[in-house]
């Protein structure tokens, strides 16, 4: 226990455009803070029961006995006429802590602290407000897991935030030529994984980047995005491109295609990349049953 709260020790991060009353402000709430959590690790003990103890490490999964304890030990009465207020103070608390053991010393410590004050993110998640309203969750749905559900969804919004701070280098960049959609049947012999091999051997010079299976391949400041899609959206899609096919036997194929990979890249005035777009189309027709439709000039490949 001891060992969990120094290795999430949170330093205080002024920044230099505040007043000094600010500064003290600032200082204070963070000794407090501090004063707060030291408090709750060191009566955990006091507050949980000896058997629930044992499974409260601090990781996601501990959620799940602690939503049961409390949904059958504690009725929402007791939440609503604040009663046994020290309890649910620590439980709150607890779940805050989570969050923080498990995510944000990985991902958001070294984001923040280029933004207000270091403490600000876990100061939040095991500040009252926001976690008791979780543990409110646990009666109203309830559901005795969705402490660890949320944990979960939080995990999941942390994903997504990562990815879009991967993305966002790419931002901005004018993707406006070799514009494709790669079809690909049902019945195609197609590899995703396979294909992006064949594209890297044939863009040897690339530097490549997957992010979410969006796949940027980049030669000096040349950028080809290669993005996999996939579902009822897509197929719905394919039916309409189809319509543009005379070949029957053909139409039915594409209007099939529940799986597709948008292709495009950034101008290339000059012409210089432009056998590389080619190469990408070509190591993609090694496979069966697929289609290339440029969608610039509305006809397949």
């Amino acid at each position: 226990m001891k060992e969990i709260f120094e290795n999430n020790a949170w330093g205080l991060i002024i920044p230099k455009s505040i007043t000094a009353k600010e500064k003290k402000d600032y200082e204070i709430k963070f000794e407090n803070w501090v004063n707060l959590r030291t408090a709750f690790f060191e009566n955990l003990d006091l507050v949980f029961p000896k058997d629930l103890m044992k499974k409260l490490d601090f990781s996601i999964g501990s959620l799940l006995p602690l939503g049961e304890y409390i949904f059958k030990n504690h009725k929402k009465e007791e939440m609503l006429n604040n009663q046994n207020t020290l309890f649910f103070d620590f439980c709150a608390r607890y779940y805050g802590e989570v969050i923080i053991n498990n995510y944000e010393k990985q991902n958001w410590k070294i984001s923040y602290q280029k933004k207000d004050y270091g403490f600000l993110i876990p100061f939040i998640h095991t500040h009252l407000s926001e976690p008791l309203g979780e543990v409110y969750r646990v009666f109203v749905n309830d559901k005795p897991e969705i402490l660890y559900q949320e944990a979960l969804r939080f995990e999941n919004a942390l994903k997504v935030a990562e990815e879009f701070k991967a993305k966002s280098k790419y931002f901005g960049l004018d993707f406006d030529q070799y514009e494709y959609m790669l079809l690909i049947n049902e019945n195609s012999d197609f590899n995703l994984e396979l294909f992006i091999e064949k594209v890297c051997k044939a863009l040897k010079s690339a530097t490549v980047e997957n992010i979410d299976e969006s796949y940027y391949f980049t030669i000096n400041k040349w950028v080809l995005w290669l993005s996999y899609n996939s579902g009822e959206t897509i197929r719905e899609e394919a039916e309409e491109i189809s319509l543009k096919m005379k070949d029957l036997e053909k139409r039915e194929k594409v209007r099939n295609c529940k799986i597709r990979i948008d292709m495009v890249a950034t101008k290339d005035r000059q012409m210089n990349h432009f056998n590389d777009h080619i190469f990408v189309l070509e190591a993609f027709e090694t496979f069966k049953e697929v289609f290339i439709y440029n969608s610039r000039n509305v006809e397949f490949f």
